[in-house]
């Protein structure tokens, strides 16, 4: 099937499409007031990515604000300026993921899908939004496995990599942490560029608006810069106050 050029749609520019960028950070937050949206839109990251997987990868009960909150950002600022939006939905499959996809139809924005793990999965949420730029977050041995077929569907708009839940067994008394960090790194970067997608996008502590143990800025530009050398070309952040250190590494000129 060939690759159908995706661009996400603002809902405010009567079916008018947006440029087909390639954000290098994210700034990953949970469902807030419009308010506080447009506050933390101010720290200038390319795209915000509003969480919908509550505890356990169920839905959110926030969607109904989420859905004002990614309404706003698509309204706000001058056209070619603000962030791309993107919603976060919890696996594929479940009926969390299709209570979500149901209350979010109709925004406009990316779907972040969280722990794709077949190429199945991504038909399974392209069916349930047609129109959607998809971003599947491979965060298993699976979605490894599967990261290259997942990387073809046409729907897929880039992909992304999260902390595995359990990394492979067979790396354990192989790999350190740092190593097998590495490894999972280059799978996904050379999935995405067989498939002629822009680099991936690194979530190493997993993509939730929760700041994570060890999340200064320091360590988060060191994971850019990691990524970034195995071919990854977005990064994604919980802190605003990290996304200007952030950009300025991943837009830095390799030596």
């Amino acid at each position: 099937m060939p690759r159908r050029h995706l661009r996400l749609v603002r809902a405010d520019t009567a079916g008018a499409t947006a440029p087909d960028a390639r954000p290098t950070v994210h700034l990953v937050v949970p469902p807030r007031p419009p308010e506080e949206l447009l506050r933390l839109a101010l720290a200038g990251a390319d795209a915000m990515v509003i969480d919908l997987v509550g505890p356990e990868q169920g839905a959110s009960p926030d969607v109904a604000a989420a859905r004002a909150g990614a309404r706003a950002l698509l309204r706000s600022g001058r056209r070619g300026r603000r962030p791309e939006v993107w919603l976060r939905v919890p696996p594929a499959g479940t009926d969390a993921c299709a209570e979500t996809l149901a209350l979010s139809a109709g925004l406009g924005v990316g779907l972040v899908v969280a722990d794709a793990r077949t190429v199945d999965d991504v038909e399974w949420v392209a069916a349930r939004a047609p129109r959607a730029a998809l971003m599947p977050v491979v965060e298993s041995s699976a979605g490894l496995a599967s990261s290259t077929s997942i990387a073809r569907h046409p729907s897929v708009h880039r992909l992304a990599l999260s902390p595995l839940a359990q990394p492979p067994a067979a790396t354990g008394p192989v790999l350190s942490p740092a190593e097998a960090r590495q490894w999972q790194l280059a799978i996904v970067a050379l999935a995405a560029e067989a498939a002629g997608l822009p680099g991936p996008v690194d979530a190493p502590y997993g993509l939730h608006g929760r700041p994570a143990p060890g999340s200064g800025v320091d360590a988060r530009v060191q994971d850019a810069a990691t990524a970034r050398a195995a071919g990854f070309t977005g990064h994604c952040v919980s802190d605003p106050d990290h996304v200007r250190a952030v950009r300025a590494l991943l837009e830095t000129r390799e030596p």
